[in-house]
């Protein structure tokens, strides 16, 4: 199936489930040969020559950017750690400094990096209002995520507590094993609207989805 080995989408509902995580296999999750081809059906999908990323200082690498860049976006990197970085983001779309017309998501990691902070909980409740407020997708970054429950929930946990879907979590099938094995293998958590738009791109890119590399993966989990 073009959304991913039906067996690994309900292990991954479960896993995610333990996390605080509400998503259904057929409709919210989606498997994809890794975080860049992700990266590029959600730029292919979503943006617009023109159209604004914000992302959170650090959290972007060179190819990540390059994607983006490739489909037109204007990046605009924020420090975003702190309740003030978000009241400052909004003065900046009430103003008009930055378009709110134009910007199509906040990108922000999940966990801390080498190179970013993971954001405090009130930092992203913030961003979810925000989002809701201005009609706008959060991107979480989680590909270094383990699956395990944090003390500060994720924002997609937060976004599965009653409020208004707005997040995209993208995972890295990887980190169910071993954190320098690259498996080719990534999943997407998203609202199920665009779950469906996702397995179309994918299906119109790939004409036979990886399925024995995701029922491998199955079977070793």
């Amino acid at each position: 199936e073009t959304r991913g080995y039906k067996p690994l989408l309900t292990y991954l509902s479960a896993l995610l489930e333990e996390e605080g995580i509400v998503a259904h296999p057929d409709t919210e999750v989606v498997v994809l040969d890794g975080i860049i081809e992700a990266e590029n059906i959600l730029a292919r999908l979503l943006i617009e020559p023109g159209d604004i990323i914000v992302y959170q200082k650090g959290s972007l690498n060179d190819e990540d950017r390059r994607i983006y860049e490739y489909y037109g976006a204007r990046l605009i990197e924020l420090n975003l750690s702190t309740a003030k970085a978000i009241t400052n983001l909004e003065r900046s779309l009430a103003t008009h400094e930055i378009d709110a017309k134009r910007l199509k998501f906040i990108y922000v990691l999940s966990e801390t990096s080498e190179h970013a902070v993971a954001l405090t909980e009130e930092v992203r409740a913030g961003l979810l209002d925000l989002a809701i407020k201005h009609n706008l997708l959060l991107v979480e970054d989680g590909r270094h995520k383990l699956p395990v429950l944090s003390e500060s929930p994720s924002l997609k946990v937060m976004d599965a507590q009653g409020l208004e879907s707005r997040v995209v979590q993208l995972r890295n099938l990887s980190t169910l094993f071993a954190e320098n094995v690259d498996l080719g293998c990534a999943y997407v958590v998203v609202p199920a609207a665009l779950a469906v738009k996702i397995e179309a791109a994918k299906g119109s890119i790939t004409l036979h989805p990886n399925s024995l590399a995701q029922a491998l993966v199955y079977q070793e989990l």
